[in-house]
């Protein structure tokens, strides 16, 4: 019978119906290695839940930190309508989406409030559009930098009122993600946040590659054949 892999435990690994001690695959000895000091080869059911909580601590303070930095440099990322900027050298990556529903109560005053529209409620759903537009605007681009992209091209805006006349309005917006080659087109003030957001990224899709480990309590004893 096999012995666990980490040289400070070393108890027997077994598998039965009143007491088992598995050891613990290979993915969750990655995580733990990537978010803790914790050098060990292998662990098992009695020495690697203190690494194991340690790592998930880490690995969510972690995303934490990416995501507040992510935020702050979201919209340094380009957005535009066109769909081969002059100069642009690029690889498309793929379509990008966002959707924004949101309740107006301006389109059933359409018949009986001329008025109040062009007027003072112009600027309330105004503010709703925008608000819509915001919305698909940063889904847009956190989709784009999770597909490893860093600009979206060809971006089309749709409006339209759902929910059967009760005043929502949908905002749809549609664009091509694209990794940009040579960033210096855009200028020197969009290339430092871009740059950050770029490595940001990457940085976060290394964590977010562990979220099934992370999120999942299970995934902290998995199971092995008997004999292992």
């Amino acid at each position: 019978m096999a012995n666990c892999l980490n040289p400070n435990c070393g108890k027997e690994l077994k598998k039965g119906s009143f007491s088992s001690n598995l050891p613990y695959k290979k993915e969750a000895v990655e995580f733990i290695h990537t978010f803790t000091l914790n050098t060990s080869p292998g662990y098992c059911n009695s020495c690697g839940k203190p690494g194991m909580d340690k790592g998930r601590e880490n690995a969510t303070a972690r995303d934490k930190e990416l995501s507040a930095t992510l935020n702050k440099h979201i919209k340094s990322l380009p957005i535009l309508s066109l769909q081969a900027p002059a100069g642009w050298k690029y690889t498309p990556l793929g379509l990008v989406t966002g959707q924004s529903v949101t309740g107006t109560g301006v389109f059933s005053e359409f018949a009986s409030s001329w008025t109040d529209l062009l007027g003072a409620q112009s600027k309330t759903y105004n503010k709703k559009i925008a608000g819509g537009e915001a919305i698909c605007q940063t889904q847009l681009r956190i989709k784009c930098v999770e597909m490893g992209g860093n600009a979206i091209l060809a971006t089309d805006i749709d409006y339209a009122e759902v929910g059967g006349g009760k005043g929502m309005l949908m905002v749809c917006m549609t664009g091509t993600a694209v990794l940009l080659e040579n960033i210096e087109v855009l200028g020197p003030d969009a290339i430092d946040g871009l740059e950050i957001l770029t490595q940001t990224a990457a940085k976060s899709r290394e964590v977010r590659r562990f979220d099934h480990i992370i999120d999942s309590p299970i995934m902290y004893i998995p199971l092995t054949e008997e004999g292992v």
